[in-house]
């Protein structure tokens, strides 16, 4: 899955990771996104928080800080459900996820899809 971005031409992949405004929150206020893939125009992507009671939860998958990733937070990505967004809702990439990261998220994802 590659696709360009409109907005700055960044080719994006799974995995990447990048600071979105999602609708489940206020304008403005970002929050982590790794894309899982397009349809149509639009990306999956899961979202993440840096909220530390999600630590041992099995629908998170806890992404430390620093690294491929870029996360400047230990940050936990939801995986129970996935958000349908435009590219125009990705503000800026901070990093791309290991394989194992990645695949820890989408086995999580399908596991939840069953």
């Amino acid at each position: 899955m590659a696709q360009e971005k409109e907005n700055n031409n960044t080719t994006l992949q799974e995995g990447d990771v990048f600071f979105a405004d999602f609708d489940f929150d206020e304008p403005g206020k970002l929050h982590p996104a790794i894309i899982l893939g397009s349809e149509g125009d639009h990306l999956k992507v899961c979202s993440g928080t840096s909220k530390s009671w999600h630590e041992g939860d099995e629908s998170f998958v806890k992404i430390n800080e620093g690294g491929t990733s870029g996360l400047y937070k230990v940050t936990y990505i939801q995986t129970e459900e996935i958000y349908d967004v435009p590219p125009e809702s990705l503000k800026f990439k901070t990093g791309t996820l290991t394989d194992n990261q990645l695949n820890s998220i989408t086995e999580r994802v399908r596991r939840g899809a069953l």
